[in-house]
Parts: C-alpha cells; sequence; structure tokens
C-alpha cells in the first residue's frame, strides 16, 4: 500500500517529523503497525476512525498492533484512539494513566 492523496490528508495537523517519518512507511497501514513510534501509530489511528476509515480501523493487522502501542503509550492511546480500542485495553489504559 503507497500514500495516496486521501490518505495524506489524515496527516494534516501532525507535527512535521512524525509526518516525515511516516512519508518513509509505505502507507498509513504500516503507520499503524508499526511499533518505532507508538505515540503517531495512535494518533494516526484517532486520525483515520474521525475520518471513517474503517478500511484502517478495523485492518486485522491494524488493531493487532494498537494493543502493543497502547501499552507502551497508555495516555496517547486514551487521547486520541480511546473510540477503536477493545473495551479490555481502554481499562488497561485508564488503569495506567490514574
Amino acid at each position: 500500500m503507497s500514500w495516496t492523496n486521501a490518505d495524506k490528508e489524515l496527516l494534516e495537523g501532525g507535527c512535521s517529523s512524525g509526518v516525515a517519518w511516516a512519508l518513509t512507511l509505505n502507507g498509513p497501514l504500516a503507520v499503524l503497525t508499526s511499533q518505532e513510534h507508538p505515540d503517531w501509530s495512535l494518533w494516526l489511528l484517532g486520525r483515520a476512525d474521525k475520518a471513517g476509515r474503517t478500511d484502517l480501523t478495523s485492518h486485522p493487522e491494524a488493531v493487532a498492533a494498537m494493543d502493543p502501542c497502547a501499552e507502551r503509550e497508555p495516555w496517547h492511546a486514551l487521547k486520541y484512539a480511546a473510540a477503536v480500542l477493545t473495551p479490555e485495553r481502554l481499562a488497561a489504559c485508564k488503569r495506567e494513566v490514574q
């Protein structure tokens, strides 16, 4: 998968270093499944959810990658991706930040 114009719109509002990193990967799914910058993966997941991009938010690889990202970055998970986390992971993140 590569970056389409619609995919690039998901990056709007991101910091320049994060956008530059994301664009080095082969598309948004690669960002979502990367464990290199879990905060950015969670941010992009939240943006995809708000944009109605179920092709990304429901993709099995992206779903599988979110628990490890949320475990490493519970605050970012709650801030950006709470709407698409599993109930168990959401509860664990809440416990972590309290």
